[in-house]
């Protein structure tokens, strides 16, 4: 479980063993903990894709749900921050992925903002996201919320 800090309280300095490990604004979960578990990229980029035509299709023939389009938000949102975490990707495909990751953790923040939407213990307006990469930090938070609420629903 992740530690929460006051707004204003300093965050400790690295330990020598923790110097070489990526840094992250906010102690939301690592990524290493929020994924997983998760399917694939390849295998979430077919299911997303396919949600996708299934999700205009039923903006067509009826009502879509509130519900229905934040999972897709969030796991569009998830499977972009993975992809930037990739490391191997070369410099400006990275650049490239971290904005994308970024734009996508900003449409699920304003989205969860305006529907009073979030799953996890930190809403999206909370002053902790507004750090360095905090968008992707609450992506993380609610995809590990979302994956826990959809285990405990599975039998």
């Amino acid at each position: 479980m992740w530690q929460h800090r006051a707004a204003g309280q300093a965050a400790p300095g690295p330990s020598p063993a923790a110097a070489s490990a990526p840094l992250y604004a906010f102690d939301g979960p690592p990524p290493e903990s929020a994924y997983a578990g998760a399917p694939g990229i390849g295998d979430e980029l077919e299911t997303l894709i396919r949600a996708q035509v299934e999700v205009e299709r039923a903006a067509v023939e009826t009502e879509y749900g509130q519900a229905e389009h934040r999972e897709h938000l969030l796991r569009w949102a998830a499977v972009r921050d993975r992809i930037a975490l990739q490391a191997e990707l070369p410099g400006e495909l990275r650049e490239g992925a971290e904005r994308a990751a970024a734009h996508a953790a900003d449409r699920l923040q304003a989205h969860d903002h305006v529907w009073d939407g979030q799953a996890g213990p930190y809403g999206p307006r909370s002053p902790e996201w507004d750090l360095a990469e905090g968008g992707r930090a609450y992506v993380r938070q609610e995809y590990a919320a979302w994956r826990a609420a959809t285990r405990r629903r599975t039998p």
